[in-house]
C-alpha cells in the first residue's frame, strides 16, 4: 500500500472533513473480501 493512492488520498481528506476515524490503520483500506478468502483459504491448505 502507497500513502499516495488516489483513493487513499480522497478517503483520508473525507475522514479529516468527516470527522470518523478509529485509529487503525487497518481500517482505512481494508482488504476485498474476495481477496482475503483466498488468502484464507491458501493458509488452510486449498479450498
Amino acid at each position: 500500500m502507497q500513502y499516495d493512492e488516489p483513493d487513499l488520498v480522497v478517503r483520508n481528506i473525507w475522514l479529516l472533513d468527516g470527522g470518523w476515524y478509529d485509529g487503525n490503520p487497518a481500517h482505512m483500506k481494508p482488504a476485498k473480501h474476495q481477496d482475503l478468502a483466498k488468502e484464507i483459504a491458501l493458509m488452510a491448505g486449498g479450498a
